[in-house]
């Protein structure tokens, strides 16, 4: 069966208003989450209640890197019972799980800050 130029324009404009309602379908969500996230840090009024919501995320963040730190001074202690010198301990033991988590601590507290002062909000 052959096609027309006609069913090759449809087929097309059909594409362009799937894409185009996968696109507002996108924006709505986006919105929806923004307006979600500006309701949890709209202050209550209640000084303590106000002060503790700005302390849990930092709070978790410390406690994880403290966790983290602990980890990695237990795995130090035992990768230098062979004696293989401390700089050969400490490449042994930063691979690329470390980098992603780096990564994502990095980008998580100076990459949003980043990307605001480039939309002119910071």
């Amino acid at each position: 069966m052959l096609r027309t130029q006609g069913d090759f324009q449809l087929q097309m404009m059909q594409a362009g208003h799937a894409a185009k309602i996968a696109e507002i379908n996108a924006h709505a969500d986006v919105q929806s989450e923004l307006a979600a996230f500006a309701a949890a840090l709209r202050p209550s009024g209640v000084t303590w209640v106000d002060a503790f919501n700005g302390f849990v995320r930092p709070f978790l963040t410390l406690c994880f890197f403290a966790l983290y730190a602990a980890v990695k001074a237990a795995q130090f202690a035992i990768l230098q019972q062979d004696h293989s010198g401390s700089a050969a301990t400490l490449l042994s033991m930063w691979g690329e799980e470390d980098w992603a988590v780096w990564a994502a601590i990095v980008t998580f507290w100076f990459g949003n800050r980043t990307f605001n002062k480039e939309r002119g909000r910071g």
